[in-house]
């Protein structure tokens, strides 16, 4: 059996294939290159450092156990600044997937597509055994598993002290979440170059599956792959990412939806358990983040002020003649109807927006908008629960209102009003610094024409 052209014009190659050869030569059927350094697709600029390959063998057992990796046919060895990476499988293994989870950490229909799609891998010597694997439609994705080798990736990036090692962990995990959404929002997809997984990301955004953001990390990822460097600061591009995730997962946005519990919960039962995941996901600030943007898709939702803000208000801070300026030229701006559930003709109140920054406790004035007396009221439901209480208001209403302007029904209710609660708890465990658009301190000095400025600019957008 050959070697194939591609092993003897290879400097890396043309050593360890014959090494490999002479130590299993009479067990070995195939050996096969996968990943990035097999890709003849990818830029010529793309540093590739790591180096996979899959040995078919007829019998495992021959294999001996010397420096195998948690006890599986794997090993890593290290040769000219690369990191070589040698599985062995058997064939038998290939064709059983009880018998593969037994023999490799791998992901079984992953390491199929691998190795059946001539695409995804090189035959670099051996027998040609694609068209004899198993037909890849009839075998369902592990989803859990694969979402958990990319997490297992943001975890070891975490670990690593030295920053190169540490960057391309999480290019890695980046990588192999990507190729996660490729197969969940498509069964049939089976290509793993990164090249096609980029055209499949922008498939999947047109048709409006993903957000854009997924497209700009990779882009990020392949930057840093081919130039050693981020255009974005890396902790707070990974941190942001990896509270990404949280997000889609909490929204039930991927396979399964999953509260914060669960989610910690999920990543202790992942490889052992990922420690510096777990401390993100417990943070309050990632906490506080993932809830805004769940109850963010509510049309109406009420973003509750914390409770060391209450006296901090800009009505605290304007005499009754500027607050009466200022909320008439809302009413105005607003063509006297309610900005979120549109109404007209009706009494009108003016409401303060505010955007909260949870890395730096930061609570900025965003806008102030006109709403109707009960949009305004689910916006503020300690008030309202005080006026419930006092019998001034019937909470069905305030339900039914919700109800309306969301689309949802009663029953969503309850669950949706236990979130903001506990957004509203966690804002408290903050000591937060409050300004205004301009970012200054809101206080008596706050300026009535600085405010009026805010109001146009935000109808102008």
């Amino acid at each position: 059996m050959p070697i194939s052209e591609s092993v003897k014009k290879d400097s890396i190659l043309i050593k360890l294939i014959p090494d490999i050869i002479s130590k299993y030569r009479d067990n070995i059927i195939s050996i096969f290159g996968i990943g990035s350094y097999f890709d003849d697709s990818l830029p010529s600029d793309w540093i590739k450092s790591d180096l996979d390959i899959i040995v078919v063998v007829k019998d495992l057992e021959a294999i001996t156990k010397t420096n195998w990796i948690y006890n599986k046919k794997y090993k890593k060895i290290e040769y000219r600044n690369y990191k070589i990476w040698i599985a062995f499988n058997s064939l038998d293994s290939l064709h059983n997937q009880e018998i593969f989870e037994k023999e490799s950490f791998a992901n079984y229909k992953w390491a199929l597509i691998d190795l059946k799609i001539p695409q995804n891998s090189k035959l670099l010597y051996g027998k040609e055994i694609r068209n004899s694997l198993p037909d890849l439609n009839s075998i369902p994705f592990n989803y859990d598993d694969i979402l958990k080798r990319s997490l297992y990736h943001f975890e070891k990036s975490f670990q690593k002290i030295d920053r190169n090692e540490s960057q391309n962990e999480f290019t890695k995990g980046i990588f192999k979440f990507v190729f996660y959404l490729c197969v969940f929002y498509d069964n049939d997809y089976c290509r793993t170059s990164i090249r096609e997984i980029t055209n499949k990301l922008e498939k999947l955004n047109l048709s409006e599956r993903i957000e854009r953001i997924i497209i700009n990390i990779v882009n990020e990822a392949i930057k840093y792959r081919s130039a050693n460097e981020f255009k974005t600061e890396f902790t707070k591009l990974r941190n942001d990412f990896v509270h990404y995730v949280f997000i889609l997962l909490c929204n039930g946005t991927l396979h399964r939806k999953m509260d914060f519990q669960e989610i910690v919960l999920f990543l202790k039962d992942t490889f052992g358990g990922l420690v510096h995941l777990i401390r993100l996901a417990k943070a309050d600030n990632y906490k506080c983040k993932t809830l805004e943007k769940e109850l963010s898709r509510y049309k109406l939702w009420g973003s509750l002020m914390p409770e060391k803000s209450f006296y901090s208000n800009l009505r605290k801070f304007l005499s009754q003649e500027g607050w009466d300026i200022l909320r008439r030229a809302v009413y105005k701006k607003e063509r006297y109807k309610c900005h979120i559930c549109g109404i007209a003709n009706i009494q009108l109140e003016a409401h303060e927006k505010w955007l909260y920054d949870y890395d730096n406790s930061i609570q900025k004035l965003q806008n102030i908008i006109a709403l109707c007396k009960m949009c305004h009221l689910n916006n503020h439901l300690g008030f309202s629960n005080v006026l419930i209480v006092e019998e001034k208001l019937d909470k069905k209403d305030l339900i039914r209102h919700w109800c309306q302007v969301n689309n949802k029904r009663e029953k969503e209710f309850e669950v949706y009003e236990r979130k903001v609660w506990k957004l509203w708890d966690l804002r408290n465990n903050f000591t937060w610094k409050i300004v205004d658009h301009n970012d200054n301190e809101i206080t008596h000095n706050t300026k009535l024409y600085d405010l009026l400025k805010l109001i146009a600019q935000n109808y102008l957008k």
